[in-house]
């Protein structure tokens, strides 16, 4: 199967999540283990003025021993905290699982990003790395919280996974639009409307869909992980 090259992080999103549920069934276990589903909620502070979604779902995986070998956690946010300062790092999420791996030895912390397309970690840009060590331990501490206290849903195989394109019609724009949108004080906005017109005056067309990637993981009858290409939102219709 073929895989354009920005379609790449839908597949790793849940490349985690697959490698994580084949040792949650057993398939890659040495040993029994348990899966067990949760739900908690981190209060990050987002891109205000707008509908955000702080659930952080919880996946994990349990030895015959009682205690932790995964944990698979998300969270509807840009993992963007450093902005553009040159530092590689794993940004909040990483500050998240490296604090679960310390509260949980011998335990493999994983993160998913959820619908946050449009949503930022607030504060940011900082020329340091307090910001993003403070947003992962508020939600380190939504995750452990989710262990501690959620009564769990128990996960079952067997595990199912498949991957397709689905062709996402695009919402038909008028020019005057276009002209409006090309006047706005937003630079951005107004670049992609001033460009959109110029296509449009060189008797170009424009593309009426757009193939969207989507992969998904089922657990048996008990849970459905689904990654959509492009940056969707909590508001995105999904259903």
């Amino acid at each position: 199967m073929h895989i354009r090259p920005k379609e790449l992080k839908v597949v790793s999103y849940l490349l985690a999540a697959w490698l994580l549920a084949d040792a949650a069934v057993g398939h890659a276990a040495s040993r029994p283990v348990n899966p067990t589903w949760k739900a908690g909620a981190a209060a990050l502070d987002l891109t205000p003025d707008g509908p955000v979604d702080h659930d952080v779902p919880v996946l994990k995986v349990t030895g015959g021993d009682g205690k932790p070998r995964a944990i698979l956690f998300g969270y509807a946010c840009h993992n963007t905290s450093t902005g553009f300062y040159p530092v590689i790092s794993g940004d909040y999420a990483g500050y998240a699982q490296q604090y679960l791996e310390e509260a949980y030895p011998g335990s493999v912390a994983l993160f998913m990003i959820g619908a946050g397309g449009d949503q930022n970690p607030y504060p940011r840009h900082s020329p340091s790395m307090e910001q993003p060590a403070q947003h992962g331990r508020t939600l380190a501490n939504a995750v452990e919280a989710a262990l501690a206290v959620v009564s769990p849903r128990q996960v079952h195989g067997p595990l199912r996974s498949a991957f397709a394109y689905v062709d996402l019609d695009f919402a038909d724009i008028a020019r005057a639009d276009l002209e409006r949108r090309a006047r706005v004080a937003d630079a951005s906005e107004k670049k992609r409307a001033a460009a959109l017109l110029e296509k449009l005056s060189s008797g170009g067309k424009f593309r009426t869909s757009y193939p969207v990637p989507v992969q998904v993981v089922r657990f048996g009858n008990d849970l459905l992980l689904t990654a959509v290409g492009g940056e969707i939102t909590a508001t995105t219709p999904c259903g």
